[in-house]
């Protein structure tokens, strides 16, 4: 009976192979994202990258368009540099002025179906040879993703452009609706945290994310909860100090060969999922 005894703790105790248990998270752990098996063409996280995006519309003998640097951050927030309205007069010399513009946009949706919205509006002095005034502009427009131009394909633009002269009647040139797009860097991802669990299973840490081929990083607090009785872990990431990075991990087992569980996340505006089995995942000590 004693032998019984001590086989039936033994076997309890998980000490065969196959029954073997992960401990409470703790110490340092990579997941990187790089078989771009996992990621299709058009489906890894796309952030706004387009040095020369513009849009045009045609007045009275002038041409303006609005143009600029855009780019979005890991939020999902689209920037522009070097954002300015230019008109270019219908004469000789083709004669331009310029004056700068705000834009602002947001990128949304999941990585298969990422969408974006754009605006932009400014209102500044114009003195263009024949063409000496005040000029205000504005611009609204939602768009798609589109693989084939690796971007966003944008078929309601809506532009309009007012211009006052020093002297005589206002003219105003309004695009109506007709397409535009800009072009996005795509990237894999990259997400390390150190992390340690106390004695009520509450797992706690810090890490970062970073996009590779773009670039981009931010920091993460790191929350979770290790159920010692399914020897599984979750975690959940925010970034900080900025919120608006979100990332979860569920059902995470570290035993497993390979390790296992799901990954969800917000990056970039877009929401996205990755099964941990299909990626590199890294643990250590």
């Amino acid at each position: 009976m004693r032998v019984i005894a001590a086989v039936c703790a033994f076997l309890s105790a998980g000490s065969l192979p196959g029954a073997l248990r992960a401990a409470a998270p703790a110490g340092s752990y990579t997941i990187e994202v790089s078989d771009p098996s996992i990621f299709p063409t058009g489906k890894e996280v796309g952030l706004v990258h387009d040095p020369a995006w513009k849009a045009c519309a045609l007045g009275n003998h002038y041409l303006v368009c609005l143009q600029g640097n855009l780019s979005s951050d890991l939020f999902g927030v689209i920037h522009a540099e070097q954002a300015i309205a230019q008109v270019i007069a219908e004469d000789a010399l083709q004669s331009t002025s310029s004056f700068p513009i705000e834009v602002s946009g947001k990128v949304a949706g999941t990585l298969t179906h990422p969408t974006a919205k754009l605006q932009a509006r400014g209102e500044g002095p114009i003195d263009s040879g024949p063409l000496v005034g005040t000029g205000k502009a504005s611009l609204h427009v939602s768009c798609r993703a589109t693989v084939t131009i690796g971007g966003f394909g944008c078929n309601a633009l809506k532009m309009s452009f007012c211009f006052q002269p020093a002297v005589g009647r206002r003219d105003c040139a309004d695009t109506g609706r007709q397409g535009n797009s800009f072009r996005t860097q795509r990237s894999l991802l990259m997400i390390t945290f150190q992390v340690t669990t106390d004695a009520r299973n509450a797992v706690s840490g810090s890490g970062a994310l970073d996009l590779p081929d773009t670039g981009d990083h931010v920091d993460l607090t790191v929350t979770g909860k290790y159920d010692a009785k399914r020897d599984l872990a979750s975690f959940r990431f925010v970034s900080t100090p900025q919120p608006g990075v979100t990332l979860a991990i569920s059902k995470f087992d570290d035993a497993a060969q390979p390790r296992s569980g799901q990954l969800g996340f917000v990056i970039g505006g877009q929401h996205g999922a990755v099964d941990l089995s299909q990626v590199f995942v890294d643990h250590t000590l």
